[in-house]
């Protein structure tokens, strides 16, 4: 018998501060879906992309309900 699976769909970001000295790396933010999507990126506050609506396009695509996401 097979166990039914629900994906959980929470936006969700990864920072990373960067570095410095030598050989400098900007920080950088990326924006996901606990189910592993990744929804957007920001580099040193130079992204143009919205989170919030790239996460509501992504749950539109997945097919996800109001009633889904809140349970």
């Amino acid at each position: 018998m097979t166990t039914p699976t629900t994906t959980i769909h929470e936006p969700t970001v990864l920072s990373y501060p960067g570095t410095y000295g030598e050989r400098p790396t900007p920080w950088q933010r990326v924006y996901m879906c606990t189910c592993g999507v990744e929804l957007g990126f920001d580099e040193e506050g130079m992204g143009s992309m919205d989170p919030e609506a790239e996460y509501e396009q992504h749950l539109r695509d997945e097919g996800v309900t109001d009633e889904e996401d809140e349970s």
